[in-house]
C-alpha cells in the first residue's frame, strides 16, 4: 500500500507520524513552484532586479506499507 503526500515549506508532521507507524519513504519528487501554483503563489515576492521571484517550496512525498 503506498499514501501520497502534498507538501508545502517542509511540512511534515503528517508524513513523519505515517513513518512512525511504520512506513518508509518511497519517493520525493520536487515541484515547481510555476506547476504547482501556476505562476505566484500565496506569500512570494517578487524580486525587482531580475525575473525570478521567491516563494513557498512544494513536494510530493509517497509513504510504503508493507
Amino acid at each position: 500500500m503506498e499514501k501520497i503526500f502534498w507538501v508545502k515549506n517542509g511540512e511534515l508532521h503528517e508524513v513523519n507520524n505515517w513513518l512512525q507507524k511504520g512506513g518508509r519513504v518511497k519517493m520525493i519528487k520536487a515541484v515547481s513552484e510555476s506547476i504547482a501554483a501556476y505562476g505566484y503563489a500565496g506569500g512570494e515576492t517578487s524580486s525587482s532586479n531580475s525575473d525570478h521571484y521567491e516563494g513557498d517550496i512544494y513536494a510530493y512525498i509517497v509513504v510504503e506499507f508493507d
